[in-house]
């Protein structure tokens, strides 16, 4: 699945590349206009209208797949990526070429000890793009998602003007209006730090 916000698509070469690719044989891509790949996370403006196109997001297969989570430490305190197996990379240090060839390796281990299809979730900045490209090719049973920081506002970490506001997340997951199956999105005491009255329900992940 190729991913591609195409407003950014302003030059004309980039715009006739793109227009070539997307009029090409479409059999093996899928095309979305958006950003990131929906996640169907309740901070989603969108999130109704793409359940009734039937695109509940990628965080629903994740739930039943063996995930591999290739970011910073601070993704672990979202729920939904808590018991996933951890490789850390952080800042630049994620971008060099030897840290991207031991992420590569390591990914290539942790595949090869199991047969079943691993969900591999990237949010090593750009090294993202060039790890997928290489782990496409060498893990063709797996599969591979660069979200980014499309899950920092539910970590509690402010990282991009877009999720400045934490507390809109606490609300959307854990407020009194809030759908008690999205509670898996974010953590109650994360909440706790930025809205002191978060709703707690008899089911909210507190730890």
């Amino acid at each position: 699945m190729i991913n591609v916000g195409v407003w950014w698509l302003c030059n004309r070469r980039l715009r006739n590349l793109w227009n070539d690719l997307a009029s090409s044989d479409g059999s093996n891509h899928i095309f979305m206009d958006s950003f990131y790949l929906p996640m169907g996370d309740p901070v989603d403006i969108g999130r109704s209208s793409l359940r009734e196109a039937g695109v509940i997001g990628w965080v629903a297969e994740a739930k039943r797949r063996r995930v591999v989570l290739i970011g910073p430490a601070h993704l672990k305190r979202v729920p939904i990526l808590s018991h996933a197996t951890h490789v850390e990379t952080t800042g630049e240090e994620g971008s060099s070429v030897a840290r991207i060839d031991f992420l590569i390796k390591k990914s290539v281990s942790i595949s090869s000890q199991s047969n079943t299809t691993a969900l591999f979730v990237l949010a090593a900045g750009c090294a993202s793009k060039i790890i997928i490209a290489e782990l496409s090719l060498l893990l063709p049973k797996d599969s591979f998602i660069d979200v980014g920081t499309a899950l920092d506002g539910y970590a509690g970490v402010p990282s991009r003007d877009y999720n400045q506001d934490i507390g809109r997340y606490c609300t959307a997951v854990h407020g009194e209006n809030s759908d008690p199956g999205d509670r898996l999105w974010m953590r109650l005491d994360t909440c706790r730090k930025y809205t002191p009255n978060a709703h707690r329900a008899s089911n909210s992940i507190s730890r």
